[in-house]
């Protein structure tokens, strides 16, 4: 089933206008300013689904104080749900965004980060670490209730067979992401040779 890449431009084109007020570390400030804005009806439409499963435990007579607990946790993530970014260690795994401890983080290889700040072998490395990024802000900030609904999907585990977070995404998501990401790294980079043709940025990359 194809993902809707309409919809996965239209994103990257929000977060790339937002990012302008930014550096571009950048586009992350700029997702985390549209999960503000749209906290409420994210954490409205968890909290439906929620009370659907906590009716459907009651009627099957089933244990439902872990649902009690998710509600909880829930209207208190979206005081201030927020997108961070955090390290690998494991050369496995070669990124990932999952919901722990209340915030959206995003796993990055830190193997990959090595490498880009490396004398020598700067150029591949740092588009490599910036393409996945920006693939992990599209599942982030399109895929946000799917990504916190995946513990529960998955017995409260954050990893299962290996994989975690958005990596347990269906296909059509992870094409999704796939748009988003380079959509908006092509906007960064024409944004950018504008800035050299007008003399306002040096070409760096």
């Amino acid at each position: 089933m194809p993902g809707d890449d309409k919809k996965a431009k239209a994103r990257a084109r929000e977060v790339n206008e937002l990012s302008l007020k930014h550096h571009l570390s950048h586009a992350l400030a700029a997702c985390n300013s549209i999960l503000k804005k749209e906290s409420p009806s994210l954490r409205d439409d968890l909290l439906i689904d929620l009370d659907k499963r906590m009716r459907a435990a009651l009627q099957g007579k089933t244990a439902y104080a872990h649902l009690i607990k998710e509600k909880a946790e829930i209207c208190s993530a979206f005081e201030n749900l927020q997108i961070y970014v955090g390290y690998l260690k494991s050369a496995k795994q070669s990124g990932y965004t999952v919901y722990e401890g209340g915030k959206l983080v995003i796993y990055l290889p830190e193997g990959l980060l090595e490498k880009a700040v490396s004398k020598g072998s700067y150029q591949d490395p740092v588009k490599e670490l910036r393409k996945l990024m920006a693939h992990e802000l599209g599942h982030a900030i399109l895929h946000t209730k799917d990504i916190m609904r995946i513990k529960a999907a998955v017995g409260g585990e954050l990893v299962k067979d290996g994989k975690a977070g958005s990596a347990l995404l269906k296909d059509e998501k992870e094409s999704e992401a796939k748009v988003f990401g380079t959509t908006l790294l092509d906007l960064r980079h024409k944004r950018n040779m504008q800035m050299i043709k007008d003399g306002t940025l040096v070409k760096f990359f």
